[in-house]
């Protein structure tokens, strides 16, 4: 059996009921119902006990980042030149819908210059969750979407490190938070640099994606898949939008050359005038701690990190009252040379918190900026400021 809705083994249907006892705290969740629990169930070939702790892991994730609230956030205007995952145009033949990717001249290069990673990252989860949306509420049995992804003409950009970091990040956020979202990828304009790329980030995209993966040499092949009426004009299909535009540009970006002027690439001689920030230089392997108090729930921990001579790592502790010590932000690679790292995180608990920036580098010490502040709920003045 195949483990969507329609087409259940006692033993699958078993488990869905199962799983539906063990979640009933969380079904008041409107995105919790039967075909959004088989997902996680699939996900974890119908092992109970991983799937609900799956499930439990990507519902805290959803309430961290706010996704439901997506339309509070202010869009970055560069994010108007760069790839997007459309919603959905069409239905390719399996019945799945299908949402375009367009990488054609995209400027990798200057995306890493004008935007922090996690905000990028966090756009396209967002245009993941759209699309998402679109499809758990046409489709039913959910059998998620048809992806069509065009790398014509792709630079050696995406085999930046700053690209492969980005990659590495993303796509375990991908997998575990939108289980089954992927029915098929159809990859356009299969170069030598896109397969070099796809060899360097195949460890990261489970096997059950890979299989699912279709090379097309031509976008003629694309209506192996996709019928006339339901593939856009720009692909060879007859499909248009209401203005008769066969690109579909009200949905689909095609991107362009990043103009300098949205570049935030920072000038570290600035920041070493200003007293507002602390400057070290940390060792190489070694690491620095900044400890904050927190004496009210809600407040918030704001930090800006700039590094002089490359990428560093930037994570949050705390501290319990046993002397515990518990990860609340999890060290992360930040390329914070290229563009400023800022963040901020709500804190839940009472105590001492502790901001660590770490120098992963083996051979060269590197020199930092940086600032952190504890912010009252309504984000008013800076109540601490510790350097």
């Amino acid at each position: 059996m195949s483990g969507f809705s329609d087409d259940l083994s006692d033993a699958q249907a078993k488990a869905l009921a199962e799983i539906k006892g063990n979640a009933c705290d969380v079904s008041s969740n409107p995105v919790v119902d039967d075909e959004y629990l088989l997902r996680f169930l699939r996900a974890r070939d119908f092992d109970v006990a991983k799937a609900e702790k799956m499930l439990r892991q990507c519902l805290k994730w959803r309430e961290e980042i706010d996704i439901e609230n997506h339309q509070n956030r202010q869009t970055p205007e560069v994010l108007k030149l760069l790839p997007n995952i459309s919603l959905p145009i069409g239905k390719a033949k399996n019945g799945s819908p299908i949402v375009y990717l367009n990488y054609t001249g995209a400027d990798m290069k200057g995306l890493f210059r004008c935007i922090q990673t996690k905000d990028f990252m966090w756009w396209l989860c967002y245009e993941l969750e759209m699309a998402d949306a679109v499809v758990r509420s046409t489709s039913k049995p959910y059998k998620g979407l048809t992806l069509v992804c065009d790398y014509n003409r792709i630079s050696m950009d995406v085999l930046s490190k700053q690209n492969l970091d980005f990659e590495k990040q993303f796509n375990p956020i991908m997998e575990k938070n939108f289980p089954e979202i992927v029915n098929k990828v159809l990859i356009l304009n299969g170069s030598t640099v896109l397969h070099i790329f796809l060899k360097l980030v195949k460890y990261l995209i489970p096997k059950e994606t890979l299989s699912k993966l279709e090379f097309l040499k031509d976008p003629k092949d694309l209506k192996k898949f996709i019928d006339d009426d339901q593939l856009i004009g720009h692909y060879g299909g007859t499909l248009v939008d209401e203005d008769g535009d066969p690109k579909f540009s009200s949905k689909i970006i095609y991107p362009t050359k990043i103009p300098e002027s949205f570049y935030i690439a920072p000038n570290f001689a600035d920041y070493e005038l200003n007293s507002d920030y602390t400057k070290v230089e940390i060792g190489r392997g070694k690491e620095i701690s900044v400890a904050v108090e927190v004496a009210t729930i809600g407040f918030s921990i704001i930090w800006f990190v700039l590094s002089k001579d490359g990428e560093l790592e930037i994570g949050i502790n705390f501290k319990a009252e046993s002397g515990d010590v518990e990860p609340v932000e999890p060290m992360s690679k930040v390329n914070c040379d290229v563009c400023p790292e800022s963040g901020s995180k709500i804190c839940s608990k009472v105590g001492t918190y502790t901001v660590v920036i770490r120098n992963n580098a083996v051979l060269k010490s590197k020199k930092v900026a940086y600032n952190v502040e504890v912010l009252k709920e309504d984000d008013s003045e800076p109540i601490l400021t510790k350097l």
